[in-house]
């Protein structure tokens, strides 16, 4: 069983969240508020349902993306590293950005810091450098 932790600025509703949990591959899921910013903790088998599902089901549910950091819960050993992104021209960019991140294999954590107008990003990512390496992952955050 895989644990997937995403973090999003979206209000998950109760009836979104049971066809989630109904999904095949889904054996649990909890959600936790913090101050509209909302953790959905979701235990899946990979065999059953990948994260490019999860993350697709999520979408069509939700008219603009909202997936703003996320942890994969990997327990392999992990690079870890800061990146920080100036002047990202709009919230839908960077939380493509984010998106992109997710279904990028290797990343396995995301978490993004960030001031009101998007300006200026610190993004803490963790990576396996077995499958990812640096300049891939620079290629992906400033292209």
């Amino acid at each position: 069983m895989e644990e997937l932790t995403l973090i999003l600025d979206y209000n998950i509703n109760g009836l979104l969240l049971k066809k989630i949990s109904k999904l095949k591959g889904i054996s649990k899921i909890e959600t936790t508020n913090y101050d509209n910013i909302y953790q959905l903790d979701i235990k899946y088998n990979s065999k059953l349902i990948s994260i490019f599902n999860i993350q697709d089901f999520l979408a069509s549910f939700i008219s603009f993306p909202s997936i703003i950091s996320f942890d994969k819960n990997s327990k392999n050993k992990l690079k870890h590293q800061q990146f920080f992104l100036e002047n990202i021209c709009c919230e839908v960019c960077f939380k493509n950005l984010v998106k992109e991140l997710l279904l990028t294999d290797g990343i396995e954590y995301v978490m993004s810091y960030y001031d009101d107008g998007l300006k200026n990003i610190n993004m803490e990512l963790k990576y396996n450098n077995n499958i990812i390496n640096e300049k891939e992952i620079l290629d992906l955050l400033y292209k």
